[in-house]
């Protein structure tokens, strides 16, 4: 008998690794050459970084959104400190989800047809018996 059911696909999203460290050198680049703001992109980069997923989604990137937030919050009282925070923020955030779409990978299945509590399929021809030791009376 063929399993005929509509199974979700699993991928294995793996953690951003290039993206993160070239915005951080890119980032220590930009404060010796115009600005020692740009160090605060710093832990706005990892932040992005953490919070990224290939889709893009609000819940886990609500950290990463919050910082954008602030990021234009302090760019209108202080331009070079917000300009890092927003720059850091998006950047990681962006960047990163691009790295781990390109890098997912679907999940191999084990079973092609299991049972919904993760158990052996029932074998076609097995209906309604089990395997055990007998009963004691």
């Amino acid at each position: 008998m063929k399993c005929m059911s509509m199974k979700p696909r699993y991928y294995m999203v793996r953690p951003a690794i290039f993206a993160p460290a070239i915005l951080a050198v890119a980032a220590i680049v930009a404060a010796f050459r115009d600005s020692w703001w740009f160090l605060a992109a710093l832990p706005f980069i990892y932040l992005g970084s953490i919070c990224a997923q290939p889709n893009l989604n609000l819940v886990n990137g609500c950290l990463a959104y919050l910082a954008m937030l602030v990021g234009f919050a302090t760019l209108a009282m202080f331009r070079p400190l917000g300009t890092a925070i927003l720059v850091g923020a998006m950047s990681g955030f962006y960047v990163s989800a691009l790295e781990k779409w390109i890098r997912m990978r679907p999940v191999p299945e084990a079973e092609p047809c299991a049972a919904p509590n993760s158990g052996p399929a029932t074998q076609p021809g097995n209906s309604g018996t089990t395997q055990g030791p007998p009963s004691v009376s």
